[in-house]
């Protein structure tokens, strides 16, 4: 049987998915002159997520203690990805290959 098939892999979470949706949304609030196909807003969050270190943790019905430090250094890297991805892909659009 497979790993997937045996295992729960659903409960398996990289922290960094949510939040680097969570910025791609702060900043298409704020800036106009970006895309919005779904070709260029996937490649903006496979850039992010591809340049950030992940951090997956299995899904825990109690809440984790987390130190705000560190969150708050963590999402600072998470916007700086998401804002270099999104010049990647202004710069070399997807839609136009």
């Amino acid at each position: 049987m497979s790993f997937k098939k045996k295992y729960p892999v659903e409960n398996l979470i990289n922290e960094n998915e949510e939040e680097v949706f969570k910025i791609i949304d702060k900043i298409l609030a704020e800036e106009k002159d970006i895309c919005l196909c779904p070709d260029c807003m996937m490649d903006v969050a496979a850039i992010a997520l591809n340049n950030l270190e992940p951090r997956y943790r299995v899904f825990l019905v109690r809440p984790v203690h987390r130190d705000s430090e560190l969150i708050s250094a963590r999402l600072r890297k998470v916007e700086e990805a998401v804002r270099n991805a999104l010049a990647i892909v202004k710069k070399s659009p997807h839609h136009n290959i």
